[in-house]
């Protein structure tokens, strides 16, 4: 990966669209349990973050960006220890792209806050993670979104991430 200092990955239309058709896989929370046995669950947002930990879910990696749907009134707080990103909407930061990078590297995992947006993490969570991972996020009105990640979704992510353009 590139290393230019405050740079971040555009997304486009065409590249949105494309993630869209390839993010809605629904599943049970009872799923994620059963899972958690036997991979590593990385989750995506508050609400979902929440949920996994009240279910008892050992989290490897959790990205948030303390917030969650603007109509909801609910406050996640800071967690000291946190690692801290700077992630414009719409785009995923070098900085965040790297930061998962390395913690999934290492084996540390641990829990990165947002200043910004999160949403689009499982990018770089899935290009970076092996098939010994489960990638949960939440669908809006919909439930919970679980990426199994296998040699398709990875090599789907692989060739989105070759095209993203870098600013």
């Amino acid at each position: 990966m590139p290393s230019k200092s405050g740079s971040k990955y555009i997304i486009t239309e065409d590249l949105r669209s494309e993630i869209a058709a390839n993010s809605y896989n629904i599943c049970s929370l009872e799923e994620l349990i059963q899972k958690s046995g036997t991979k590593r669950i990385i989750a995506v947002g508050d609400v979902t973050t929440e949920r996994l930990k009240d279910a008892g879910i050992k989290l490897f990696m959790e990205v948030v960006d303390l917030k969650t749907k603007r109509n909801e009134h609910r406050n996640f707080a800071h967690i000291e220890g946190s690692m801290e990103v700077v992630n414009d909407p719409g785009t995923i930061s070098l900085e965040l792209f790297n930061l998962i990078g390395r913690l999934i590297r290492r084996g540390t995992g641990g829990r990165i806050e947002v200043h910004g947006e999160e949403d689009l993490a499982v990018i770089p969570i899935i290009y970076y993670s092996g098939f010994d991972t489960v990638v949960a996020y939440g669908i809006p009105d919909r439930g919970l979104g679980c990426i199994d990640i296998n040699p398709d979704i990875k090599g789907t992510v692989n060739r989105l991430v070759e095209r993203m353009k870098l600013q």
